[in-house]
Protein backbone atom coordinates (compact mmCIF):
# COMPACT_ATOMS: atom_id res chain seq x y z
CA UNK A 1 0.00 0.00 0.00
CA UNK A 2 1.45 3.43 -0.98
CA UNK A 3 2.13 5.95 1.46
CA UNK A 4 -0.62 8.25 2.20
CA UNK A 5 1.36 11.39 2.79
CA UNK A 6 2.94 11.66 -0.70
CA UNK A 7 -0.57 12.38 -2.38
CA UNK A 8 -0.35 15.52 -0.73
CA UNK A 9 3.14 16.06 -1.21
CA UNK A 10 3.02 15.63 -5.12
CA UNK A 11 -0.13 17.81 -5.35
CA UNK A 12 1.55 20.38 -3.91
CA UNK A 13 4.99 20.09 -5.93
CA UNK A 14 2.81 19.96 -9.21
CA UNK A 15 0.56 23.11 -8.13
CA UNK A 16 3.35 24.58 -6.89
CA UNK A 17 5.68 24.03 -9.92
CA UNK A 18 2.88 24.62 -12.96
CA UNK A 19 1.75 28.24 -11.92
CA UNK A 20 5.74 29.91 -11.77
CA UNK A 21 5.88 27.70 -15.07
CA UNK A 22 3.33 29.55 -16.91
CA UNK A 23 4.83 33.18 -15.97
CA UNK A 24 8.42 31.74 -16.87
CA UNK A 25 9.36 33.62 -20.11
CA UNK A 26 6.44 36.34 -19.42
CA UNK A 27 7.37 39.94 -19.21
CA UNK A 28 8.10 41.45 -15.26
CA UNK A 29 4.45 42.10 -14.46
CA UNK A 30 2.07 39.46 -13.62
CA UNK A 31 -1.29 39.29 -14.68
CA UNK A 32 -3.92 37.08 -12.97
CA UNK A 33 -6.66 37.63 -15.36
CA UNK A 34 -4.29 36.47 -17.81
CA UNK A 35 -3.70 32.73 -15.65
CA UNK A 36 -6.25 30.88 -17.64
CA UNK A 37 -5.38 31.74 -20.71
CA UNK A 38 -1.56 30.63 -19.93
CA UNK A 39 -2.34 27.56 -18.56
CA UNK A 40 -4.60 26.71 -22.05
CA UNK A 41 -1.70 27.43 -24.14
CA UNK A 42 0.96 25.89 -22.27
CA UNK A 43 -0.54 22.43 -21.76
CA UNK A 44 -2.21 22.55 -25.45
CA UNK A 45 -5.62 22.22 -24.27
CA UNK A 46 -8.33 23.31 -26.94
CA UNK A 47 -8.98 26.95 -27.14
CA UNK A 48 -11.98 28.89 -27.58
CA UNK A 49 -12.67 32.17 -27.62
CA UNK A 50 -13.15 31.55 -23.38
CA UNK A 51 -10.48 29.63 -22.45
CA UNK A 52 -13.25 27.34 -20.49
CA UNK A 53 -11.13 24.85 -19.44
CA UNK A 54 -8.01 26.74 -18.34
CA UNK A 55 -10.73 29.29 -16.20
CA UNK A 56 -12.17 25.41 -14.63
CA UNK A 57 -8.23 24.62 -14.46
CA UNK A 58 -7.40 27.78 -12.84
CA UNK A 59 -10.14 27.46 -10.42
CA UNK A 60 -9.19 23.80 -9.03
CA UNK A 61 -5.74 25.13 -8.36
CA UNK A 62 -6.83 27.94 -6.67
CA UNK A 63 -9.36 25.80 -4.64
CA UNK A 64 -6.94 22.59 -3.98
CA UNK A 65 -4.39 25.71 -2.73
CA UNK A 66 -6.39 27.19 -0.41
CA UNK A 67 -8.74 23.89 0.95
CA UNK A 68 -6.17 21.09 1.25
CA UNK A 69 -3.65 22.81 4.12
CA UNK A 70 -7.30 23.30 5.58
CA UNK A 71 -8.58 19.71 5.66
CA UNK A 72 -4.87 18.34 6.45
CA UNK A 73 -5.18 20.89 9.39
CA UNK A 74 -8.47 19.94 10.96
CA UNK A 75 -7.82 16.23 10.45
CA UNK A 76 -4.17 17.01 12.12
CA UNK A 77 -6.27 18.47 15.47
CA UNK A 78 -8.75 16.09 15.60
CA UNK A 79 -11.16 18.65 14.61
CA UNK A 80 -14.48 18.40 12.50
CA UNK A 81 -13.06 19.52 8.89
CA UNK A 82 -16.73 19.98 7.60
CA UNK A 83 -17.58 23.26 8.57
CA UNK A 84 -14.36 24.51 7.99
CA UNK A 85 -13.78 23.32 4.28
CA UNK A 86 -17.23 24.42 3.32
CA UNK A 87 -15.94 28.40 4.76
CA UNK A 88 -12.85 28.38 2.57
CA UNK A 89 -14.48 26.25 -0.10
CA UNK A 90 -17.49 28.76 -0.70
CA UNK A 91 -15.32 31.40 -0.38
CA UNK A 92 -12.43 30.52 -3.18
CA UNK A 93 -15.31 29.46 -5.34
CA UNK A 94 -16.99 32.95 -4.80
CA UNK A 95 -13.26 34.80 -5.30
CA UNK A 96 -13.15 32.67 -8.48
CA UNK A 97 -16.81 33.67 -10.04
CA UNK A 98 -15.77 37.14 -8.87
CA UNK A 99 -12.67 37.22 -11.17
CA UNK A 100 -14.60 35.53 -14.25
CA UNK A 101 -13.05 32.09 -13.47
CA UNK A 102 -16.39 30.47 -13.21
CA UNK A 103 -19.98 30.92 -14.38
CA UNK A 104 -22.10 31.98 -11.59
CA UNK A 105 -24.16 28.64 -12.04
CA UNK A 106 -21.43 26.74 -11.31
CA UNK A 107 -21.52 28.15 -8.10
CA UNK A 108 -24.97 27.55 -7.38
CA UNK A 109 -25.08 23.93 -8.75
CA UNK A 110 -22.49 23.05 -5.90
CA UNK A 111 -24.78 24.73 -3.38
CA UNK A 112 -27.73 22.78 -4.31
CA UNK A 113 -25.48 19.29 -4.41
CA UNK A 114 -24.35 20.07 -0.25
CA UNK A 115 -27.93 21.15 0.23
CA UNK A 116 -29.23 17.66 -1.56
CA UNK A 117 -26.42 15.96 0.88
CA UNK A 118 -27.83 17.49 3.91
CA UNK A 119 -31.48 17.47 3.39
CA UNK A 120 -32.06 14.34 5.35
CA UNK A 121 -30.25 15.36 8.11
CA UNK A 122 -32.10 19.01 8.08
CA UNK A 123 -35.58 17.11 7.93
CA UNK A 124 -35.12 14.74 10.77
CA UNK A 125 -33.41 17.72 12.91
CA UNK A 126 -36.90 19.53 11.90
CA UNK A 127 -38.83 16.50 12.89
CA UNK A 128 -37.39 16.05 16.10
CA UNK A 129 -35.27 13.78 15.42
CA UNK A 130 -37.28 10.83 14.12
Amino acid sequence: MMNTKIIPVLILILTLSLIPQVYADSESDVNLMDLPKQLTERLGLPSSGDYFAGKILASCILLALFLLPTLFACSKFGKDALIASLVVGFSVLGFCVALGWLPYWFLLVICLLIAGMFSGQIRSWIAGGR
